[in-house]
């Protein structure tokens, strides 16, 4: 194989390589409204089970009075 084939088929292995990283890119982001969303009601469930816990504690100091 010659310097000029050599070359040329490493050209098209990057080439190969930067048309996965693009469709890689594209799904990724693609993606990103769905986690944003995902995050958010993570952070939701975080604060209601904060919030249940704050509630019971309350519960628990007014049954005795």
């Amino acid at each position: 194989m010659n310097a000029s084939e050599r070359l040329c088929a490493e050209l098209r292995e990057k080439t190969a390589a930067l048309s996965k990283a693009k469709l890689l890119s594209e799904e990724v982001l693609s993606h990103s409204s769905l986690l944003e969303t995902i995050e958010v009601k993570g952070t939701g469930m975080t604060e209601h089970y904060v919030t249940q816990l704050e509630l019971q504690d309350l519960q628990e100091r007014y049954r005795f009075l």
